[in-house]
């Protein structure tokens, strides 16, 4: 896209049942700002970030795994921190606003200005593609190569090229031993929150070697059928109270979830 001026627009209203908040002066709606935006050059993984919706919260989530609750300010047209926000101020509450190219192809969003940094929309993909892509410079290869080997190994195993996945798991273990304290290293590894396990996919990695290694030395095991049963208690809706401060736990108060 050639941008030929940018604008600031922000969200006009508040979310209604059937419908979505649109931005002034434009077509767009709360879903066009959904994406991963980035510093240039970032120096942390707090220069990264991904603006998503989480529940009925719209959040600022960084690289760094830290989440923000974002808020309407329906008088300035701003996407407000919410009080789990270090730069929070009542009274004098800062925001992120959204910044549009016009081009050939209209009006689409480009970055958002916040604190006087300005961040660029990089990628609309999952935060999870954007990480294994490099995405964030900052996050250690460690990190990376152990999520995309469990990824592959498994993709392998589960296609029958066992010998594929054992050679995969073999080169990642090469390189990070298990038991090593190299794994511990990566514990603080979170970006933009993802859950991946402690350290990342570390026990899924042994239980996939170890079944692995067993049909590697039993190639010919015909298996056998079994029956497995399974309860499921489905609940229909569940609602409560986030408290996002101290404070707020203990008043017992909160954002609504």
């Amino acid at each position: 896209m050639t941008t030929r001026a940018l604008t600031t627009a922000c969200l006009l209203g508040a979310v209604i049942a059937g419908s979505a908040p649109t931005f002034a002066g434009s077509q767009l709606e709360l879903e066009d700002v959904y994406g991963i935006y980035q510093r240039q050059s970032p120096q942390n993984n707090w220069h990264t970030g991904v603006i998503q919706q989480a529940e009925n919260r719209v959040v600022w989530t960084n690289a760094a795994g830290v989440n923000w609750n974002l808020q309407p300010d329906l008088e300035n047209d701003r996407l407000l921190v919410g009080p789990d926000c270090p730069y929070y101020q009542p009274g004098a509450e800062i925001g992120f606003e959204v910044l549009t190219g016009v081009s050939q192809e209209g009006t689409t969003v480009v970055g958002v200005s916040f604190t006087g940094e300005f961040f660029s929309l990089v990628s609309t993909e999952s935060t999870l593609s954007f990480v294994l892509d490099g995405g964030v410079p900052t996050l250690s290869d460690h990190y990376r190569q152990a999520v995309q080997s469990w990824f592959t190994a498994r993709s392998q195993y589960e296609t029958g090229d066992y010998q594929a996945a054992r050679s995969t798991l073999a080169a990642l273990w090469a390189q990070y031993p298990i038991g090593d304290d190299a794994w511990w290293s990566i514990l603080s590894d979170d970006p933009f929150g993802l859950n991946l396990g402690t350290p990342p996919c570390y026990y899924g990695l042994r239980q996939l070697t170890d079944m692995t290694e067993w049909r590697v030395a039993n190639p010919d095991h015909p298996g056998s059928d079994r029956v497995l049963r399974i309860s499921v208690l489905a609940v229909g809706q569940s609602r409560g109270i986030e408290p996002t401060t101290m404070q707020e736990l203990l008043d017992g108060t909160g954002v609504e979830v």
